[in-house]
């Protein structure tokens, strides 16, 4: 009876594993997909003098998202609140794609100007994918992933998901490379889309094709998130626990310098591109895909050769 149950158990990670690694190399496409062209699409439209407005106005929005994140997270299921997310973000790129054709709105208009909406919101939509997307995906995967599951598994989720992003930003540099950019942005948008959507029902998969005592991970599998009365938490807990906890202000201290060394960089770089390519969009796109493609690459193999080790090993 138990080497029956140890075989369906088998059968039903496998199965997990498969979607799992499917959605995840599907969100990190569309990741590698969207990037480049967040970027090409601000300098072009707004133009690189304005990209620190944009990261205030995204370190403003933050909070506000942040505490709607983790309101949903904590108020239910983590495949609905993936739902939610995924959804909102695969319809909306589809909205993105066909405003991008507009001659007004879009691409034909090549005048950069701080007036143009359509620049900003693409800009700051996106900003947010990491956090919305990637992070509710892994939120939900971890709800139902056992300690084990996690060793064995996690690096071929991970390093799958790395050759989708090495493929994504070589097919996003050849489709700018020979269409012309009314046609190769849109398409390179509605693909995107698709991947989203391809995620989203990879997960409903899993939530309907495998019984509830074979979800249960690091959590109490993927149900709501309950706590003791007593215990009340929220941004005040948390701005508590980094005064009284050395480790957790040592943590908080690193990924605070990471995160603004990275951001200075990343407006250098973004200023140097634009200028190179007169704020053309197609021209930064390609640099952007390349670019891309050359750290997934990086990314796959510490995913390989560095995240399997670790985590075999401990």
């Amino acid at each position: 009876m138990n080497s029956s149950k140890h075989a369906i158990h088998e059968g039903y990670d496998k199965i997990k594993t498969f979607y799992l690694a499917l959605a995840h190399s599907a969100i990190i496409a569309a990741y590698s997909f969207i990037r480049p062209l967040k970027s090409a699409i601000f300098l072009s439209f707004v133009g690189a003098s304005y990209l620190p407005s944009a990261k205030i106005l995204s370190f403003i929005m933050a909070p506000a998202l942040m505490f709607l994140y983790s309101t949903l997270l904590n108020a239910s299921h983590r495949h609905k609140v993936a739902t939610i997310f995924f959804g909102i973000y695969a319809i909306f790129i589809a909205i993105f794609s066909v405003l991008l054709i507009s001659p007004t709105f879009g691409l034909e208009n090549t005048v950069a100007s701080s007036s143009r909406v359509l620049g900003w919101v693409f800009y700051l939509f996106l900003d947010f994918f990491n956090v919305l997307i990637l992070e509710t995906f892994w939120s939900f995967t971890n709800s139902i992933s056992s300690p084990h599951f996690a060793r064995e598994k996690y690096s071929i989720i991970s390093s799958t998901a790395r050759l989708a992003g090495v493929a994504a930003p070589i097919l996003g540099w050849v489709a700018l490379e020979n269409f012309h950019k009314v046609v190769a942005f849109p398409s390179l948008c509605i693909i995107t889309s698709v991947l989203l959507t391809v995620a989203l029902i990879s997960l409903q998969k899993i939530t309907s094709g495998i019984p509830e005592e074979y979800l249960a991970g690091y959590s109490r599998d993927h149900e709501p998130y309950e706590q003791d009365a007593s215990k009340k938490t929220g941004w005040l807990e948390g701005v508590k626990l980094l005064t009284r906890e050395r480790y957790v202000l040592g943590i908080f201290i690193i990924i605070y310098s990471f995160n603004f060394v990275s951001t200075f960089a990343d407006f250098q770089m973004q200023s140097l591109v634009s200028a190179a390519y007169h704020g053309e969009a197609k021209g930064i796109g390609k640099f952007f895909y390349i670019y891309t493609a050359i750290f997934q690459i990086i990314g796959f193999f510490f995913s390989k050769f560095g995240t399997t080790s670790l985590l075999k090993r401990f």
